[in-house]
């Protein structure tokens, strides 16, 4: 269920039909699979009836990971528990289970087939329960004298900054400038963009975005091919040296392969990835038992492809349950000086980006240095 996938709404609710199988494991040579599993419709994958064709590991796993919620279920109404409404919908669809990552329990808020696996009540609880992006900070403020110096169409930038003006709009303002007065570069567009953002994430003492790269996720094949090293891991840099943790994955870039409609996504592997990041970040923070400070955790991914961005922030209402991914609206870096309003929006996102990873950096002092020390660090952190 990647971002780019698109399944068109149903007029029925098909989990209303569904039995709820036993959840018991298979035996160690079953394969749960129907028997006349390769007869069934080619038609819409929501109607198909049959069990998945999965091996006997991979099915016991996505049991043993169901069994491990017992205690963490989300109830959204009398009748709708999310866990159980994704288990049953894996366990009798086979395009569910084998195309989407709803066998992770792992559900993009996004995605039309919420229609389909939650009623239109359920499916606004479940929505609106995502934390929303927070308010961007003082530091937005500056795009305005940023969109004063770019309506001068002045290249040269003869136009001065005011002395309290941050280095990032200077840096902003000059790539906007070498993007605009040079010829169509797909790789331009991916480093200046890039650029903007590791400079960001670089003023804020508490992240790092310069760590050694990961695997790049793109296709090697890819005509417009970039270079691993433009995907990184964004990091939490503890000021003080606590229980061996100098540094706790919170966020990852990639340069996306493809873009679709109005999502770029982001590979499954990204959103994974955010997923076990947010896992790891459950298991390290020691909540009062109320889960006020679980609920404020999130991780982020930023998705770049050609001249497009996107923050996708994955978040869970209970600490163990199921995993939500809500991808932004995806903004543009502009081409042209007219269009500088896109540039002012895309800036906007990156910034309130931040300040979602900069919140979950003080959540992680806070419990890792206690409140003496979570005090000490506030004006470092933000």
């Amino acid at each position: 269920m990647s971002g780019g996938q698109v399944i068109q709404r149903q007029s029925h609710h098909y989990h209303k039909d569904i039995a709820i199988p036993a959840p018991e494991p298979p035996t160690k040579d079953s394969t749960i699979c129907e028997p006349d599993h390769a007869r069934e419709s080619t038609g819409n994958p929501l109607q198909a009836k049959s069990r998945p064709n999965m091996i006997s590991a991979e099915f016991a796993a996505f049991l043993r990971t169901y069994k491990s919620m017992e205690k963490c279920k989300w109830v959204v109404s009398p009748g709708c528990v999310v866990e159980e409404r994704i288990y049953q919908c894996c366990c009798s669809h086979k395009t569910l289970f084998e195309d989407t990552l709803l066998r992770f329990f792992i559900l993009d808020i996004t995605d039309p087939l919420m229609c389909d696996l939650f009623v239109e009540e359920e499916e606004w609880v479940i929505r609106n329960t995502f934390p929303p992006l927070p308010l961007p900070e003082r530091a937005i403020a500056s795009l305005d004298d940023l969109r004063n110096v770019l309506y001068l169409k002045d290249p040269c930038r003869r136009v001065s900054f005011c002395d309290d003006m941050s280095s990032w709009v200077r840096l902003v303002h000059d790539c906007f400038h070498r993007r605009i007065t040079s010829s169509y570069d797909e790789q331009l567009y991916h480093m200046n963009i890039l650029f903007l953002i590791y400079d960001l994430f670089n003023s804020v003492p508490s992240l790092d975005a310069t760590s050694p790269p990961i695997i790049a996720s793109r296709a090697p094949t890819n005509q417009n091919n970039l270079s691993p090293r433009l995907d990184r891991i964004i990091q939490a840099v503890s000021l003080f040296k606590i229980e061996n943790t100098a540094k706790l994955d919170i966020g990852a870039m990639e340069v996306s392969e493809c873009f679709q409609s109005t999502s770029l996504g982001g590979s499954p592997e990204l959103r994974l990835k955010l997923s076990d990041m947010l896992t790891r970040l459950h298991d390290v923070v020691r909540d009062d038992g109320d889960g006020s400070a679980e609920c404020k955790l999130q991780t982020v991914g930023i998705v770049v492809t050609g001249p497009k961005i996107q923050i996708v922030r994955c978040w869970a209402k209970n600490k163990g349950g199921v995993i939500l991914f809500k991808p932004s609206e995806v903004q543009e870096f502009p081409t042209n000086i007219t269009e500088i309003v896109k540039l002012q929006d895309m800036l906007k996102h990156i910034v309130m980006a931040t300040q979602v990873l900069k919140d979950v950096c003080k959540v992680l002092m806070e419990r890792y240095s206690g409140e003496r020390e979570s005090r000490f660090v506030n004006d470092v952190v933000g």
